[in-house]
């Protein structure tokens, strides 16, 4: 499981779902599903409101081509693969 936070408009959601997914295929992962997080945004300002993120949780599973032993040095890996992919999309794992 991943927390995931993606940008609000469902087009660019879309567009950071399909990258991860193909960075999780990568790594020899399957992404089971998806949940959107319930968020309670009430005293939040304008300010931060208009660059809050949509929350996600991914679940995902190891098939047995998965790359590495440690979750948490994958979730590393992806983070950084990631972070040079989102250029074009912003979202963040």
């Amino acid at each position: 499981m991943a927390q995931v936070f993606l940008p609000r408009e469902a087009d660019q959601q879309d567009k950071a779902k399909k990258l991860i997914a193909s960075t999780a295929e990568e790594l020899g992962y399957t992404i089971l599903g998806w949940r959107a997080l319930p968020t309670d945004s009430t005293g939040v300002g304008r300010s931060a409101l208009a660059v809050e993120p949509a929350m996600f949780q991914m679940f995902l599973a190891p098939s047995d081509k998965a790359m590495f032993a440690s979750l948490e040095l994958e979730q590393q890996v992806s983070f950084r693969r990631g972070q040079h992919r989102r250029r074009a999309v912003l979202a963040y794992v």
